[in-house]
């Protein structure tokens, strides 16, 4: 078990620099508006009051959306407590999507909404608003993919 206390301290710690920097951005930058820092990328402050994409952002959704990720968060908890230690892609996959999942559960959950506001454009093409903990949670779908990919030959998820 103290060689999944590592992963666990990864966890918060992503967890943390998450809210850390929601944190920051709710002080400095106001809602909505615009703030070029290069040619491509821009803080942008908005609220999702729904789920990836700002899907079902009603608040009659609210609850259902908090409980539903309350329960992955914790099936993803006891994924990662019941991996092998020695499965180290799989454990960083899991430790990443749990930060992302934690960081954005505790807005939702003390908030009402989550707090996006990295901003890329290209040209007249603009990306949907995220945050750190939709990075970690992309990086760890990435990871689990991968991990999936390499142990193919197991045929099943451990």
């Amino acid at each position: 078990m103290l060689k999944k206390m590592v992963w666990l301290a990864l966890i918060f710690i992503l967890a943390l620099a998450d809210q850390i920097s929601k944190t920051w951005v709710v002080s400095k930058f106001s809602y909505g508006l615009i703030y070029p820092i290069m040619p491509t990328f821009n803080i942008q402050l908005v609220y999702n009051y729904g789920i990836s994409f700002s899907l079902f952002s009603m608040a009659i959704y609210y609850y259902l959306i908090l409980g539903f990720g309350l329960m992955i968060t914790m099936g993803l908890i006891m994924w990662l407590v019941k991996t092998p230690s020695d499965h180290k892609l799989k454990l960083s996959a899991l430790s990443l999507i749990l930060s992302g999942a934690i960081g954005n559960l505790v807005d939702r959950a003390f908030r009402g909404y989550v707090v996006d506001f990295i901003d890329f454009t290209i040209g007249n093409w603009h990306w949907y608003n995220f945050n750190l903990a939709d990075i970690c949670i992309s990086l760890g779908a990435f990871l689990m993919m991968l991990d999936l990919f390499i142990h193919k030959e197991e045929g099943r998820l451990k």
